[in-house]
Order: C-alpha cells, then structure tokens, then sequence
C-alpha cells in the first residue's frame, strides 16, 4: 500500500485568471475614455513605463498611485472611480468560487494575487463576491514582492 500524500493545510487561489477572468482590455478602455489618450498611449503610459509592474511591488500606495495615475494620463478620477476602473480588469468565476466555499468548509483558502493597493483596497467595494469568499487575501503590494519571487511564497 502507498503512503498517502499529506493533506494540505491551506489552498491558495489567484486572482487573475483563475477566481476571475482577466480581462485587462476593460481596464484600459476605462481609462482611454477617462482621458482623452488612445489606447496604446495609456498603455505605454502605464504598463510599458513599469509604472504598473512597480504599484504591484508596492512602491505607491493607493493615494500615491491615484496621483500618478491622473499626472501621468491628465484626467480627474477619484479614488472610488480609480478603484472601480481597476476592478473592471477582473470578471469572478461563479464555478470557482462555488468551489473555494465549498473547500472553506474543510480548510483555510486564501487569495494570493499580484497586484496593487488600488485594487486590494477596493475589492470589497468592486468585487464582493470575491472579497466575502476571501478572509484572507494577500497582495504582492502588501509585501513589495511579485509572484516570480519565491520568498513571495515564503512569506504567505
């Protein structure tokens, strides 16, 4: 007979792609229409900078990275709208969550995403579904590592 395999003491959901689909293309489009830029220069504004990649290491906090982000595309969000238009990127799998409740019952379950305090301190406001199956939900902002780290992990 086998030895079995040691039960696991928690189960470790992403956000993207697998507790919601990604769907960044919201994301962008929101913010185009904000302010006035095309689409590729928003993107290379945000993303293509490293500005993005930075905010999810956790060297702005949502305020700073409001901020940044009206200086850097000319336009006026507030950080509720900033916060809505981060969550658009993010559409909540009903199967999966159905399936990390179900888990809940038997063992911790846990939320580990790369991503940036805008988002981390507006789920609760723009993606509740996600955010009541979640008690505990990790940002790679929180500990200014992204998931290619593994002292990430090391430190979840």
């Amino acid at each position: 007979m086998k030895p079995s395999a040691p039960l696991p003491r928690c189960v470790v959901f992403d956000l993207g792609g697998v507790v919601c689909r990604f769907l960044p293309d919201r994301r962008l489009e929101a913010l185009w229409q904000a302010s006035g830029l095309g689409p590729q220069e928003v993107y290379a504004r945000l993303w293509e900078s490293g500005f993005d990649q930075a905010c999810d290491r956790g060297r702005f906090d949502a305020e700073a990275m409001l901020g940044a982000i009206n200086s850097r595309l000319g336009c006026e969000l507030t950080l509720p709208e900033a916060q809505r238009v981060w969550a658009l990127a993010f559409e909540p799998e009903p199967a999966v969550l159905d399936a990390a409740r179900a888990l809940r019952r038997r063992l911790p379950v846990a939320l580990l995403t790369d991503d940036s305090a805008l988002l981390s301190e507006g789920l609760e406001a723009h993606l509740p579904a996600v955010a009541e199956t979640f008690a505990t939900r990790l940002f790679s902002c929180q500990f200014r590592r992204l998931k290619n780290d593994p002292g990430l992990f090391r430190e979840a």
